[in-house]
C-alpha cells in the first residue's frame, strides 16, 4: 500500500508556500500522484476563499433565477415604482403577509392599485412565496385552454392555482365572465377558501357592480365569499 507523503510549494493564489498531502496510487511506470486540484494547487486560507466566493456565486445565480421568475409574473411597466408616490393606502398594503384574509383594492382607475401589489408582492415572492398573477384575459384563457383538453386537465389546472401560496387578480371586473369563466373562477375562490389560501383582488367597481357582471348563480355568492375572506382597502 502506498504511504501519503507532504510537498511543498507556492500557493497559485497568494504565492505563500504551504504544504499539502500526496498520495501515490499505482506500481512501476503507472505510478504516479492523486490529487486533488483545490487542495494541491492552494494553501489553506486561500481554500478558504475560494470556498467562499464559490458559496456567494451560487447564492447570486440562485437569487438572478428568483429574479426572472418574477419578471415573468410582473410586467415590465410594474417592475420599478417609488413607493414614495403611493396613496396613503400603501400603507396598510405594504404591511400585509400571506393569511387566510386576502386584500380586495378597489377605487377608480389610476390610482396606483396594480403597481402597490406587484410592489409588495415582490419581497414575499423573493423569499419564496409561490405567486400566480392573473391579467384580465389570463385567467380566462388558462381554464378555458385546460378546459378544452379534457375535464381531467382543467381539475389539474384549478388544483395548481389553488396551491398558490398568493393568487392575484388584477382589473378583476375586466375578465370576461362566460359560464366557463365563471365556472372555474368560483371552482378556484372555493377550494382556496376552504384550504385557508388568500386572495389579492383590485377592482375599479364596488361589490354591487361586480355582481352585476355575473349571472345570479355565481355572482353574489362568489362576491359573498370574496368580501368575507378579502379586507377592502380603498385607494
Amino acid at each position: 500500500m502506498n504511504q501519503p507523503t507532504h510537498k511543498e510549494k507556492p500557493c497559485e493564489r497568494c504565492n505563500e508556500i504551504f504544504t499539502y498531502k500526496v498520495c501515490y496510487i499505482g506500481v512501476g511506470e503507472d505510478h504516479h500522484e492523486a490529487k486533488n486540484q483545490i487542495h494541491a494547487y492552494y494553501c489553506d486560507k486561500c481554500k478558504v476563499a475560494i470556498e467562499k466566493e464559490h458559496k456567494q456565486a451560487e447564492i447570486k445565480q440562485r437569487q438572478k433565477e428568483k429574479l426572472d421568475r418574477w419578471h415573468k409574473i410582473c410586467p415590465p411597466l410594474y417592475r420599478d415604482s417609488d413607493v414614495k408616490r403611493f396613496p396613503p393606502a400603501w400603507k396598510t398594503i405594504s404591511q400585509w403577509k400571506p393569511n387566510p384574509k386576502g386584500l380586495l383594492l378597489h377605487s377608480r382607475t389610476g390610482t396606483g392599485k396594480t403597481r402597490m401589489v406587484f410592489a409588495m408582492l415582490r419581497p414575499l415572492f423573493m423569499a419564496g412565496t409561490k405567486i400566480i398573477a392573473f391579467g384580465p384575459a389570463d385567467f380566462r384563457t388558462g381554464y378555458s385552454g385546460a378546459l378544452q383538453n379534457s375535464m381531467e386537465a382543467a381539475s389539474y389546472w384549478v388544483d395548481n392555482v389553488v396551491r398558490a401560496d398568493v393568487v392575484f387578480f388584477d382589473d378583476f371586473e375586466k375578465l370576461k365572465f362566460t359560464d366557463t369563466t365563471q365556472e372555474g373562477l368560483f371552482a378556484v375562490v372555493e377550494k382556496r377558501i376552504a384550504n385557508l389560501k388568500p386572495l389579492i383582488i383590485t377592482t375599479n367597481l364596488t361589490d354591487k357592480g361586480l355582481s352585476g357582471k355575473m349571472d345570479s348563480e355565481y355572482g353574489e355568492p362568489l362576491i359573498r365569499r370574496i368580501l368575507e375572506f378579502c379586507t377592502p382597502v380603498g385607494c
